[in-house]
């Protein structure tokens, strides 16, 4: 039986609150202009979107800003670059292709003969055979 009276208890508890606010809400028109008092709000939020869309443009901006510095500092080294090369010739232009075919080909050759765990062939070291073709 306690737990009964408990949640009577509880129950007029919760409609004694709800029937206080409504009062009080009730109250506000008298002392509060609603109509005004929403209108500010919205309007504060519409200029809030608006600071928030000016913040985002003025990043971008930035961005772009930062971009085309990255850019221009890009040009000026290879102009740079390239003015080194007409004073002094025997500056190269690129890696020399002979030497850069004997450093990258054994590595290529290296990688494509095993597999990444460094086993020949895995399937002789576990002991089964391949099939042959079918005839």
């Amino acid at each position: 039986m306690p737990g009964r009276w408990q949640a009577l208890v509880m129950a007029l508890a919760w409609m004694a609150a709800g029937l206080g606010l409504i009062f009080g809400l009730s109250q506000l028109p008298s002392r509060l202009d609603t109509l005004l008092f929403f209108s500010t709000a919205l309007g504060n939020i519409s200029v809030g979107l608006v600071h928030l869309g000016l913040g985002i443009i003025q990043t971008l901006g930035a961005l772009v800003l930062i971009g085309l510095v990255v850019i221009s500092l890009i040009l000026l080294l290879g102009g740079l670059v390239r003015i080194a090369r007409l004073i002094n010739p025997e500056i190269p232009i690129s890696y020399p292709v002979k030497k850069l075919n004997k450093i990258i080909t054994p590595k290529v050759a290296n990688r494509a003969s095993s597999n990444s765990f460094g086993i020949e062939n895995p399937v002789k070291s576990w002991g089964f055979q391949r099939p042959g073709p079918r005839e």
